[in-house]
């Protein structure tokens, strides 16, 4: 990230711009604002990568989602990882950077997760 723009700058200019296009916001921007807060509390340097993003994804509902939760999450993401590869290039795309056998394992990284009851 551009250490002169905070990503929740980013994140407000996106969600200016769906409301401008007429997209209902719903939740939108609390998802958004809870990765920018993530991404703060980490203390993050540089482009966002898909570890940080896949990272954020599994917190969804304190680190209980299911797979289907971390779908939606990861889609609301990718439109705004979308919108900020325009100002920040650098930015990683899912699948992107990733060879197929690095890809193949995070999946069944995020796989082994949902199989894992909770404390």
């Amino acid at each position: 990230m551009n250490t002169r723009i905070r990503l929740q700058t980013r994140v407000d200019g996106y969600l200016v711009e769906r409301h401008r296009l007429g997209f209902e916001l719903h939740s939108l921007d609390t998802l958004l604002a809870d990765f920018a807060k993530f991404v703060a509390d980490r203390h993050h340097h540089g482009p966002l990568t898909v570890e940080l993003m896949a990272d954020w994804v599994r917190m969804g509902k304190g680190g209980l989602g299911t797979p289907e939760t971390w779908y939606r999450r990861m889609g609301t993401l990718r439109r705004f990882i979308r919108y900020l590869q325009q100002f920040e290039p650098q930015t990683e795309k899912e699948g992107k950077k990733r060879r197929k056998s690095e890809e193949k394992g995070a999946r069944l990284e995020l796989n082994s997760h949902s199989r894992q009851s909770p404390r």
